[in-house]
């Protein structure tokens, strides 16, 4: 059997981290660090000199088959060697060949390492690595027989060695108290919370950028305020040791945007958190953020019109569509293009 068919043979669902307890696992991985420290590798070394993304290295690849498309058919595409960094979300292989799904933060990628690639003492790195544990490699990027875009592993560099197993791979993040509570978990388990916090990243730069767009101003005014004004809302409430009183956290942004209005500023915005002292639930949080504007020789339909466009564009920015498509049992197909019927 070839390195590649061994490579993709689907590993069966085994929970070792269950059956030897959590402190044995740990312990295992703290031998292997005293392993790779007694050889001369830092285990935590401060940089890597990382060359693509994962998403940068397929795209590679792809972009130098589509451009050799008339090759000999025996002759095996090799790109250039580039350096590529992770986290180990699974390890295969046994003997002189092994493959390792490599993620960071742009995608998954794979990884072959072959002995007679690495040379022994290199390849004898792979079994002092776990799951978990993040890594950079360096080689070309190829295509395996069974078709499956590769970094052919020709060094292999120990990042950051970890100590604690991950969530198990098939049963995912389960506890959802643990996942609303270490995101960083979350994020490592689950693709579609790293797809959230990507797009709440693009809608928050596509919501400032429309605003600069149209003239505003962008300011940032006080979070810490005497009265707690703007809303009908429970403060939290501190002390100024220096000042010897109270303030509050801010529960609106509004007095001082007005302020502003009146100090001449004619087009203001401010994207910032808000501070709320009471319920809690899964749709509000004590902090969260808005976006509150003021605009000068404008009335409410301008207001109106400009939140239309505003959430259209942003729309068509982040997910290429003004049609939100239906999510069934959730909310019907939304069209955000303007303009939106509006009640008499």
């Amino acid at each position: 059997m070839t390195p590649e068919d061994q490579r993709d043979q689907h590993e069966q669902p085994n929970q070792p981290d269950q059956q030897i307890g959590e402190q044995k696992l740990i312990n295992d991985r703290l031998a292997k660090t005293a392993q790779l420290r007694s050889r001369g590798i830092d285990p935590y070394p401060p940089r890597f000199d990382r060359t693509h993304t994962t998403a940068e290295a397929v795209k590679l690849f792809e972009d130098l088959e589509g451009a050799s498309s008339a090759r000999d058919e025996g002759e095996q595409l090799r790109t250039a060697t580039i350096r590529v960094a992770g986290r180990i979300m699974a390890r295969r292989g046994q003997g002189k060949a092994s493959f390792i799904d490599l993620k960071d933060g742009h995608g998954p990628v794979q990884v072959f390492a072959r002995q007679n690639t690495m040379g022994d003492d290199a390849y004898a790195i792979i079994d002092l690595l776990d799951i978990g544990d993040i890594i950079g490699v360096e080689g070309p990027v190829i295509r395996t027989r069974r078709g499956e875009i590769s970094v052919e592993a020709t060094e292999i560099t120990v990042l950051t060695k970890s100590m604690r197993p991950l969530p198990d791979k098939w049963g995912g993040l389960q506890d959802q108290e643990v996942r609303f509570r270490q995101r960083y978990l979350d994020l490592i388990t689950n693709e579609r919370a790293m797809k959230n916090a990507r797009l709440r990243s693009d809608v928050v730069r596509v919501m400032r950028d429309f605003m600069h767009g149209r003239g505003f101003i962008e300011v940032e005014t006080p979070i810490l305020v005497p009265v707690a004004a703007g809303a009908q809302a429970t403060p939290f409430k501190t002390h100024h040791n220096q000042l010897d009183r109270d303030l509050y956290l801010r529960i609106a942004t509004e007095l001082y945007l007005k302020k502003l209005i009146v100090g001449g500023i004619e087009r203001v915005f401010e994207i910032g958190r808000l501070f709320r002292n009471e319920g809690l639930d899964h749709d509000h949080n004590p902090e969260f953020t808005t976006i509150e504007s003021y605009q000068a020789y404008a009335d409410y339909i301008d207001v109106m019109e400009m939140v239309e466009n505003m959430v259209a564009h942003i729309a068509r920015e982040t997910t290429g569509s003004m049609v939100l498509p239906e999510v069934e049992g959730v909310r019907p197909e939304i069209d955000l293009t303007p303009p939106w019927p509006r009640i008499d």
